[in-house]
Protein backbone atom coordinates (compact mmCIF):
# COMPACT_ATOMS: atom_id res chain seq x y z
CA UNK A 1 0.00 0.00 0.00
CA UNK A 2 1.45 3.72 -1.13
CA UNK A 3 1.83 5.97 1.93
CA UNK A 4 -1.06 7.71 3.09
CA UNK A 5 -0.72 9.39 6.11
CA UNK A 6 2.14 11.65 7.48
CA UNK A 7 3.09 8.29 9.75
CA UNK A 8 3.20 6.82 6.94
CA UNK A 9 5.42 8.81 4.96
CA UNK A 10 7.57 9.29 7.81
CA UNK A 11 8.05 5.74 8.72
CA UNK A 12 9.07 5.71 4.65
CA UNK A 13 11.52 8.18 4.54
CA UNK A 14 13.17 7.16 8.08
CA UNK A 15 13.22 3.55 6.89
CA UNK A 16 15.97 4.63 4.63
CA UNK A 17 18.51 5.49 7.24
CA UNK A 18 18.02 2.00 8.88
CA UNK A 19 21.33 0.20 8.87
CA UNK A 20 21.82 -3.04 6.94
CA UNK A 21 22.72 -6.09 8.74
CA UNK A 22 26.48 -6.61 9.70
CA UNK A 23 28.78 -9.57 8.93
CA UNK A 24 28.75 -10.66 12.51
CA UNK A 25 25.14 -10.77 12.61
CA UNK A 26 24.85 -12.88 10.15
CA UNK A 27 27.53 -15.21 11.00
CA UNK A 28 25.52 -15.07 14.78
CA UNK A 29 22.33 -16.00 12.81
CA UNK A 30 23.92 -18.69 11.15
CA UNK A 31 25.17 -20.30 14.26
CA UNK A 32 22.33 -19.86 16.37
CA UNK A 33 18.82 -19.82 15.50
CA UNK A 34 19.79 -23.14 13.04
CA UNK A 35 19.68 -26.25 14.13
CA UNK A 36 23.09 -28.27 13.24
CA UNK A 37 22.29 -31.68 11.95
CA UNK A 38 23.84 -35.21 10.90
CA UNK A 39 22.29 -38.15 9.16
CA UNK A 40 23.50 -41.14 10.37
CA UNK A 41 23.32 -44.82 8.06
CA UNK A 42 24.87 -47.61 9.37
CA UNK A 43 28.38 -46.87 7.31
CA UNK A 44 28.17 -43.29 7.24
CA UNK A 45 27.78 -39.76 8.67
CA UNK A 46 26.61 -36.77 6.88
CA UNK A 47 27.44 -33.38 8.12
CA UNK A 48 24.63 -31.18 6.76
CA UNK A 49 26.85 -27.90 7.41
CA UNK A 50 29.72 -28.70 5.29
CA UNK A 51 28.70 -31.86 3.32
CA UNK A 52 31.50 -34.19 4.36
CA UNK A 53 30.54 -37.20 5.73
CA UNK A 54 32.91 -39.36 8.61
CA UNK A 55 32.51 -42.35 10.39
CA UNK A 56 29.96 -43.58 12.96
CA UNK A 57 32.45 -44.31 15.76
CA UNK A 58 32.24 -40.59 16.35
CA UNK A 59 28.66 -40.32 17.28
CA UNK A 60 27.65 -40.67 21.07
CA UNK A 61 24.47 -40.35 22.58
CA UNK A 62 23.55 -38.68 19.31
CA UNK A 63 25.68 -36.15 19.13
CA UNK A 64 29.25 -35.39 17.87
CA UNK A 65 31.59 -33.09 15.96
CA UNK A 66 32.22 -32.97 12.71
CA UNK A 67 35.99 -33.31 12.18
CA UNK A 68 36.14 -31.33 8.80
CA UNK A 69 34.34 -28.21 10.26
CA UNK A 70 34.04 -28.81 13.69
CA UNK A 71 30.37 -28.29 14.30
CA UNK A 72 28.62 -29.31 17.03
CA UNK A 73 26.03 -31.66 15.62
CA UNK A 74 22.74 -33.24 16.46
CA UNK A 75 22.36 -36.79 15.12
CA UNK A 76 19.28 -38.28 13.24
CA UNK A 77 19.22 -41.52 11.82
CA UNK A 78 18.08 -40.83 8.08
CA UNK A 79 19.48 -41.69 4.60
CA UNK A 80 18.51 -37.97 3.51
CA UNK A 81 21.31 -36.46 1.91
CA UNK A 82 19.46 -33.31 1.61
CA UNK A 83 17.47 -30.90 3.76
CA UNK A 84 15.85 -27.49 3.94
CA UNK A 85 15.79 -25.18 6.90
CA UNK A 86 13.66 -21.74 7.33
CA UNK A 87 13.79 -19.57 10.71
CA UNK A 88 12.72 -16.01 11.81
CA UNK A 89 14.88 -14.08 14.13
CA UNK A 90 14.45 -9.70 15.04
CA UNK A 91 16.85 -7.22 15.71
CA UNK A 92 15.24 -4.26 17.84
CA UNK A 93 16.36 -1.07 16.85
CA UNK A 94 15.48 2.80 18.21
CA UNK A 95 14.91 5.69 15.96
CA UNK A 96 13.97 8.77 17.24
CA UNK A 97 10.58 8.04 18.85
CA UNK A 98 10.13 5.04 17.43
CA UNK A 99 10.69 1.49 18.79
CA UNK A 100 11.48 -0.85 15.69
CA UNK A 101 11.45 -4.59 15.42
CA UNK A 102 12.95 -5.80 12.41
CA UNK A 103 12.20 -9.35 11.25
CA UNK A 104 14.53 -11.47 9.16
CA UNK A 105 13.99 -14.72 7.20
CA UNK A 106 17.10 -17.13 7.13
CA UNK A 107 16.76 -20.16 4.75
CA UNK A 108 19.43 -22.72 4.43
CA UNK A 109 19.60 -25.45 1.98
CA UNK A 110 21.45 -28.70 2.81
CA UNK A 111 23.40 -31.20 -0.20
CA UNK A 112 26.12 -33.78 0.24
CA UNK A 113 28.94 -32.79 -1.00
CA UNK A 114 28.16 -29.14 -0.85
CA UNK A 115 28.69 -26.51 2.12
CA UNK A 116 25.50 -24.47 3.23
CA UNK A 117 23.54 -22.32 1.17
CA UNK A 118 22.05 -19.49 3.64
CA UNK A 119 19.16 -17.24 2.17
CA UNK A 120 18.65 -14.29 4.21
CA UNK A 121 16.59 -11.14 3.68
CA UNK A 122 14.65 -8.62 5.60
CA UNK A 123 10.98 -9.39 5.74
CA UNK A 124 8.92 -6.98 8.09
CA UNK A 125 9.63 -4.19 10.51
CA UNK A 126 6.96 -3.17 12.63
CA UNK A 127 7.50 0.76 13.70
CA UNK A 128 6.09 0.97 17.14
CA UNK A 129 5.27 4.67 18.27
CA UNK A 130 5.19 6.07 22.02
CA UNK A 131 1.38 5.43 22.50
CA UNK A 132 2.23 1.51 21.61
CA UNK A 133 0.54 1.57 17.88
CA UNK A 134 2.27 -0.53 15.33
CA UNK A 135 2.87 0.18 11.65
CA UNK A 136 3.89 -2.72 9.30
CA UNK A 137 6.75 -1.88 6.93
CA UNK A 138 7.72 -4.49 4.69
CA UNK A 139 7.23 -7.31 1.58
CA UNK A 140 4.23 -8.79 0.56
CA UNK A 141 3.00 -12.27 2.49
CA UNK A 142 2.01 -14.62 -0.20
CA UNK A 143 0.53 -17.56 2.16
CA UNK A 144 -1.93 -20.44 0.97
CA UNK A 145 -1.73 -24.12 1.25
CA UNK A 146 0.99 -24.45 -1.01
CA UNK A 147 2.70 -21.41 -0.50
CA UNK A 148 4.71 -19.11 1.93
CA UNK A 149 6.74 -16.88 0.15
CA UNK A 150 7.23 -12.86 0.66
CA UNK A 151 7.71 -10.76 -2.44
CA UNK A 152 7.70 -7.40 -4.06
CA UNK A 153 8.50 -4.13 -2.54
CA UNK A 154 9.35 -2.65 0.66
CA UNK A 155 5.71 -1.60 1.39
CA UNK A 156 3.32 0.23 4.07
CA UNK A 157 1.26 -3.45 5.60
CA UNK A 158 -1.72 -3.41 6.90
CA UNK A 159 -3.59 -6.41 8.39
CA UNK A 160 -4.75 -8.99 6.43
CA UNK A 161 -7.12 -11.78 8.31
CA UNK A 162 -7.09 -15.11 6.90
CA UNK A 163 -7.21 -18.96 7.63
CA UNK A 164 -4.07 -18.46 9.61
CA UNK A 165 -5.04 -15.64 11.53
CA UNK A 166 -2.94 -11.87 10.48
CA UNK A 167 -0.63 -12.64 7.76
CA UNK A 168 1.40 -10.22 8.59
CA UNK A 169 2.41 -12.31 12.07
CA UNK A 170 5.97 -12.62 12.30
CA UNK A 171 6.95 -15.24 15.53
CA UNK A 172 10.85 -14.77 15.75
CA UNK A 173 12.43 -17.15 17.76
CA UNK A 174 15.73 -15.19 18.80
CA UNK A 175 16.56 -11.58 18.56
CA UNK A 176 20.10 -10.63 18.00
CA UNK A 177 22.23 -9.66 21.27
CA UNK A 178 22.62 -6.22 19.94
CA UNK A 179 19.34 -5.48 20.04
CA UNK A 180 18.18 -1.83 21.22
CA UNK A 181 15.17 -1.58 23.53
CA UNK A 182 13.60 1.88 24.39
CA UNK A 183 14.19 2.16 28.65
CA UNK A 184 10.31 2.41 28.81
CA UNK A 185 10.41 -1.56 27.98
CA UNK A 186 13.38 -2.39 29.40
CA UNK A 187 12.14 -1.75 32.99
CA UNK A 188 9.93 -4.06 32.62
CA UNK A 189 12.39 -6.70 31.65
CA UNK A 190 12.25 -6.75 27.83
CA UNK A 191 14.84 -7.34 26.40
CA UNK A 192 16.98 -9.62 23.42
CA UNK A 193 16.00 -12.59 25.45
CA UNK A 194 12.31 -12.28 25.50
CA UNK A 195 10.73 -15.42 24.20
CA UNK A 196 7.40 -17.36 23.78
CA UNK A 197 5.41 -14.10 23.04
CA UNK A 198 6.17 -11.60 20.57
CA UNK A 199 7.73 -8.14 21.19
CA UNK A 200 3.80 -6.77 20.36
CA UNK A 201 2.15 -9.61 22.74
CA UNK A 202 4.83 -8.37 25.75
CA UNK A 203 4.25 -4.47 25.84
CA UNK A 204 0.55 -5.77 25.89
CA UNK A 205 0.79 -7.55 28.57
CA UNK A 206 3.14 -7.18 30.72
CA UNK A 207 3.28 -3.34 31.56
CA UNK A 208 -0.47 -4.52 33.01
CA UNK A 209 0.38 -7.98 34.51
CA UNK A 210 2.73 -7.47 37.80
CA UNK A 211 2.88 -11.68 37.70
CA UNK A 212 4.84 -12.28 34.13
CA UNK A 213 6.84 -9.12 35.17
CA UNK A 214 7.90 -11.31 37.99
CA UNK A 215 8.18 -14.04 35.87
CA UNK A 216 9.82 -12.35 32.77
CA UNK A 217 12.72 -10.54 34.90
CA UNK A 218 13.43 -14.08 36.97
CA UNK A 219 13.83 -15.37 33.41
CA UNK A 220 11.15 -17.86 33.65
CA UNK A 221 10.23 -17.93 29.87
CA UNK A 222 8.42 -20.67 29.28
CA UNK A 223 5.90 -19.38 31.51
CA UNK A 224 4.53 -16.61 29.57
CA UNK A 225 3.15 -19.14 26.88
CA UNK A 226 0.81 -20.22 29.83
CA UNK A 227 -2.65 -18.78 30.35
CA UNK A 228 -2.81 -16.19 33.09
CA UNK A 229 -5.50 -17.68 34.66
CA UNK A 230 -3.92 -21.13 35.41
CA UNK A 231 -0.42 -18.96 36.46
CA UNK A 232 -3.10 -17.37 38.70
CA UNK A 233 -4.15 -20.46 40.11
CA UNK A 234 -0.93 -21.79 41.41
CA UNK A 235 1.39 -18.32 42.10
CA UNK A 236 1.45 -19.52 45.79
CA UNK A 237 3.50 -22.29 44.35
CA UNK A 238 5.33 -20.31 41.60
CA UNK A 239 7.05 -17.76 44.39
CA UNK A 240 8.16 -21.05 46.09
CA UNK A 241 10.02 -21.59 43.02
CA UNK A 242 11.61 -18.34 42.73
CA UNK A 243 12.71 -18.24 46.15
CA UNK A 244 14.44 -21.40 45.79
CA UNK A 245 15.55 -20.32 42.01
CA UNK A 246 13.85 -23.92 40.42
CA UNK A 247 14.92 -23.79 36.99
CA UNK A 248 11.86 -25.16 34.58
CA UNK A 249 12.03 -25.65 30.93
CA UNK A 250 8.84 -27.53 29.81
CA UNK A 251 6.07 -25.62 31.60
CA UNK A 252 3.27 -27.21 30.32
CA UNK A 253 4.62 -30.68 32.08
CA UNK A 254 4.98 -28.55 35.23
CA UNK A 255 1.60 -26.99 35.36
CA UNK A 256 0.22 -30.54 34.74
CA UNK A 257 2.57 -32.06 37.57
CA UNK A 258 0.72 -29.03 39.82
CA UNK A 259 -2.57 -30.73 38.66
CA UNK A 260 -1.44 -34.16 39.87
CA UNK A 261 -0.25 -32.89 43.00
CA UNK A 262 -3.75 -31.22 43.77
CA UNK A 263 -5.42 -34.53 42.25
CA UNK A 264 -3.47 -36.70 45.12
CA UNK A 265 -4.19 -33.57 47.78
CA UNK A 266 -0.40 -32.41 48.27
CA UNK A 267 0.61 -29.53 49.87
CA UNK A 268 0.80 -27.44 47.36
CA UNK A 269 3.12 -24.93 49.43
CA UNK A 270 5.52 -27.48 50.54
CA UNK A 271 9.18 -27.24 48.82
CA UNK A 272 9.39 -30.91 48.76
CA UNK A 273 6.68 -31.29 46.29
CA UNK A 274 6.46 -28.08 44.62
CA UNK A 275 10.35 -28.46 43.92
CA UNK A 276 11.08 -32.27 42.83
CA UNK A 277 14.93 -33.24 42.35
CA UNK A 278 13.56 -34.89 39.10
CA UNK A 279 10.09 -32.90 37.53
CA UNK A 280 10.20 -35.54 34.75
CA UNK A 281 10.08 -39.16 37.28
CA UNK A 282 7.69 -37.29 39.60
CA UNK A 283 5.53 -36.32 37.16
CA UNK A 284 5.50 -39.96 35.81
CA UNK A 285 4.99 -41.44 38.78
CA UNK A 286 2.15 -39.54 40.08
CA UNK A 287 0.60 -39.99 36.28
CA UNK A 288 0.86 -44.01 36.48
CA UNK A 289 -0.80 -43.71 39.66
CA UNK A 290 -3.87 -41.89 38.67
CA UNK A 291 -4.08 -43.84 35.95
CA UNK A 292 -3.97 -47.46 38.25
CA UNK A 293 -6.83 -45.56 39.79
CA UNK A 294 -8.66 -44.61 37.07
CA UNK A 295 -8.72 -48.14 35.88
CA UNK A 296 -9.50 -49.81 39.18
CA UNK A 297 -12.42 -47.39 39.29
CA UNK A 298 -13.39 -48.41 35.50
CA UNK A 299 -13.57 -51.89 36.64
CA UNK A 300 -15.89 -51.49 39.50
CA UNK A 301 -17.91 -49.11 37.78
CA UNK A 302 -18.40 -51.89 35.11
CA UNK A 303 -19.04 -54.51 38.37
CA UNK A 304 -21.94 -52.51 39.63
CA UNK A 305 -23.42 -51.34 36.46
CA UNK A 306 -23.30 -55.70 35.58
CA UNK A 307 -24.78 -56.41 38.82
CA UNK A 308 -27.52 -53.78 38.26
CA UNK A 309 -28.32 -55.20 35.11
CA UNK A 310 -28.34 -58.56 36.48
CA UNK A 311 -30.80 -57.61 39.57
CA UNK A 312 -33.00 -56.04 37.04
CA UNK A 313 -32.82 -59.05 34.81
CA UNK A 314 -33.58 -61.24 37.49
CA UNK A 315 -37.27 -59.14 38.65
CA UNK A 316 -38.07 -59.03 34.75
CA UNK A 317 -38.24 -62.49 34.98
CA UNK A 318 -40.07 -62.92 38.60
CA UNK A 319 -42.19 -60.32 36.93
Amino acid sequence: MKPRTKLHHRIVDLASYLPTITKEAKQWAYQTTLEHRGYQTKNRVLCLDCGETFSPTLVSRKKAVCPHCETKLQIKESRCTTDKQINYFAIADVLQEFQIIRNYELIAYYKKGVPVKYHLHEILQYWIDPNGKSTMYGFKHNINWCMDSWSGPMEIRVETRGWSGNKYDVYPRYYHPSSEFKPEYKKYGIDHNLKVLTFQEAIQKIPHNPKLETLLKAKYHPFLGIEEWRINQFWPSIRICLRNKYKIKDATMYFDYFDLLRYFKKDLRSTKYVCPKNLHKEHDILMNKKREIIRLQAIEDENQSRIRRQKQLEEAIIE
